[in-house]
């Protein structure tokens, strides 16, 4: 699962899986990592402003579960 979006003052919000990581202008990066469903619904709806079902998330969450890299940075966002 990869979202991304910006934030305010330059920043911007990526999620790679269950980490979500907010890198700040001046390099600064704050990772942490989603262990629930509920904690993946309210990144996906309110942090990224997406319109998705509770069941269209729990599915999107059981396929990064069953076929997710688990912890292993993507490249782009490492």
């Amino acid at each position: 699962m990869i979202v991304a979006k910006p934030g305010p003052n330059r920043s911007r919000i990526t999620m790679y899986n269950a980490r979500v990581t907010v890198r700040h202008a001046d390099g600064r990066a704050e990772k942490r990592w989603l262990a629930t469903e509920r904690e993946f619904r309210d990144v996906l709806r309110g942090e990224f402003g997406l319109n998705m079902s509770d069941q269209k998330i729990d599915e999107c969450v059981a396929v990064m579960k069953a076929k997710g890299t688990g912890d292993a940075p993507h490249p782009f966002f490492a």
